[in-house]
């Protein structure tokens, strides 16, 4: 697996806004692209980073690439309806980690979508497909999340699952997933994280026909990413013990 050491990804807290993370409303695979150029960074390493402030409002993502070549965020889940979804709320309990995981749910992603709208779009066939947001070289990308979206079913019973290896699937792996109700972790104070996934080529995932007519190239690119796992370490998650 290739690995990308040259993506530095900066997490603030802040009220800022640089670039929006909307998506388009194509019914294929497509990219967004992040617009403000820097100066390239000095003095950082060449490998991942992760820094953090506390705003009391939002969650703001600073994904920026300091090299020459471009890159691939997945993006397709940073939308306001997804947010809160117990898809990407997974619980390690032994680590004592809560994550919102944006990596890609392989087997149900898509290159087109279905004519037919159905609940619980991330774990439906046809109902979400693969986008990206486009990270130029020596550029910026911000993705903005309201604390209260993220955390809106905090309270739900089942409102996260077992953590996971999305790699381990493909797309015709079953839906299964393990719930995890939540009134048996209370009182437990768990470690803040975010994951990422940034890919160096998305040439397939952006192909409709690569689907269907080259799955075994199709699934190999799908789990080609780099992980950007970053830990918020001032924010932690408790339980409500009410």
């Amino acid at each position: 697996m290739k690995i990308i050491t040259s993506v530095l990804l900066i997490v603030m807290f802040s009220l800022k806004t640089i670039v929006s993370s909307g998506q388009d409303s194509s019914h294929t695979c497509s990219c967004s692209q992040s617009k403000e150029l820097l100066v390239k960074p000095q003095g950082f390493p060449i490998k991942i980073n992760a820094l953090a402030r506390k705003d009391s409002n939002y969650l703001i993502l600073n994904v920026i690439n300091n090299r020459e070549d471009t890159f691939y965020l997945f993006d397709s889940y940073l939308k306001k309806d997804y947010y809160s979804s117990r898809h990407l709320h997974r619980i390690d309990t032994k680590k004592g980690i809560y994550k919102i995981s944006f990596l890609p749910i392989i087997p149900f992603l898509t290159t087109e979508l279905s004519d037919v709208i159905k609940n619980d779009p991330l774990f439906k066939k046809g109902q979400i497909t693969y986008h990206f947001t486009q990270l130029l070289p020596n550029s910026i990308f911000e993705i903005k999340i309201p604390i209260k979206e993220l955390l809106r079913n905090s309270e739900l019973l089942n409102n996260v699952i077992k953590d996971y290896d999305v790699r381990q699937l493909n797309k015709y792996s079953k839906s299964n997933y393990e719930e995890v109700f939540s009134n048996n972790l209370r009182n437990t104070l768990y470690k803040f994280q975010i994951e990422l996934a940034v890919y160096r080529s998305v040439e397939l995932l952006c192909k409709k026909g690569a689907y269907y007519y080259q799955e075994e190239e199709f699934d190999r690119q799908s789990k080609d990413f780099e992980l950007l796992s970053v830990d918020i370490d001032n924010i932690k998650y408790i339980f409500d013990s009410k």
